[in-house]
């Protein structure tokens, strides 16, 4: 149902010529919003008409243009405080001809907005390149009306944050946490209290949400959508998601969904070392064993490393095996105390990890 007045051709909506084109005027000869609220769940959108006669002809926006070489249609948030927005989106022209008929605007246009909102000016681009912003307030045409839709949803005083990268060796844990709000017409933040938040790990290094993640966890919010969780990821992670569904309040406001994310979280792998020789006859050979853990590495190399001359050299290497062992040669060049270590390199699956350095004396 919409509510709608006519006039004739008000000289209150007519914008001012520009130079050069003295005989060009663009006047808003009708108005028409929704009379009841639009749910903009159920229903196509929230329709507004405008018949508009200009002299020399509109020209449609496109989503792809710049805001000034569009037509579109301003609205505002009518409760106290509410902010003017402008939305430039393609009007249908369903009557009439580009020189004088009859236009539909949907100012939010998919968006699921919720509120009071006032018509208050639409932007018109003529055939000839100039345009015209025509103040809708002094005309007599009803211009408010309201919308049932979704708020918007978000995260914040998130830890750690989408420009922070963690490392942790394998085994260890990250915390996350975050509050979960929604956000009305006049910028004011609710907590969404109770609601069920997935964890989920994206391992290629891609920003879209496609299907490949994996869930780690769920966490419920608490009273203040608040929410902390801690996980355990099992191979470096590009990011770390939090997500949760739209739903509804506990008062029956409906919101949209959320989602915040991690920057890296780079997973090393834990190298142990089970026997090791502390003395050896200088120049001859004993035996480093250990194993990388997790054991996904096998057919892949771990290094022994000698320090000397001021850097850690590669001194010999052996092949993980399958339960994740190797064993490695040492060594020692000559009498004295030589510094070693154990080196795995990253791969697809983990980052890079050494053992603390430990000493081989040559006899």
């Amino acid at each position: 149902m919409l509510a709608a007045a006519s006039a004739g051709l008000l000289l209150a909506g007519t914008a001012a010529p520009s130079a050069g084109l003295a005989a060009a005027t663009t006047t808003i000869t009708s108005l028409t919003v929704p009379a009841a609220p639009v749910d903009l769940e159920t229903s196509p959108g929230a329709v507004i008409r405008a018949h508009i006669v200009d002299s020399v002809g509109v020209v449609p926006g496109d989503m792809s243009d710049e805001i000034d070489g569009a037509t579109y249609l301003c609205v505002s948030a009518s409760d106290p405080g509410g902010d003017d927005g402008c939305y430039a989106q393609s009007p249908h022209l369903v009557s009439g001809t580009a020189k004088d008929g009859e236009w539909e605007f949907d100012p939010f246009d998919g968006k699921r907005a919720y509120g009071g909102w006032e018509a208050t000016r639409i932007h018109v681009v003529r055939a000839d390149g100039t345009s015209r912003m025509v103040d809708l307030r002094p005309l007599p045409f009803p211009r408010a009306f309201r919308t049932i839709g979704r708020f918007g949803a978000f995260f914040d005083r998130q830890s750690p944050t989408s420009a922070e990268n963690t490392t942790i060796t394998y085994g260890g844990t990250v915390t996350l946490r975050a509050r979960a709000y929604w956000i009305d017409e006049l910028v004011k933040r609710h907590p969404i209290a109770h609601q069920q938040v997935r964890v989920v790990q994206e391992d290629q290094a891609e920003p879209v949400i496609d299907g490949d993640e994996r869930l780690l966890t769920t966490v419920t919010t608490a009273a203040d959508g608040t929410l902390a969780v801690t996980v355990k990821p099992e191979r470096k992670a590009f990011r770390l998601y939090l997500m949760f569904d739209k739903g509804t309040s506990a008062d029956g406001v409906r919101y949209m969904d959320g989602i915040a994310w991690t920057g890296r979280v780079d997973v090393r792998v834990r190298i142990g070392i089970r026997s090791k020789p502390s003395t050896l006859p200088a120049r001859t050979v004993g035996y480093v064993e250990g194993n990388v853990i997790p054991a996904v590495h096998a057919g892949q190399n771990a290094y022994l490393q000698r320090y000397s001359g001021g850097s850690w050299k590669i001194v010999s290497s052996a092949k993980i095996r399958s339960s994740g062992r190797f064993t490695l040669a040492a060594q020692p060049p000559g009498r004295g105390s030589y510094r070693y270590r154990v080196y795995k390199a990253s791969d697809a699956l983990h980052v890079y990890n050494v053992t603390r350095p430990f000493t081989i004396v040559g006899t």
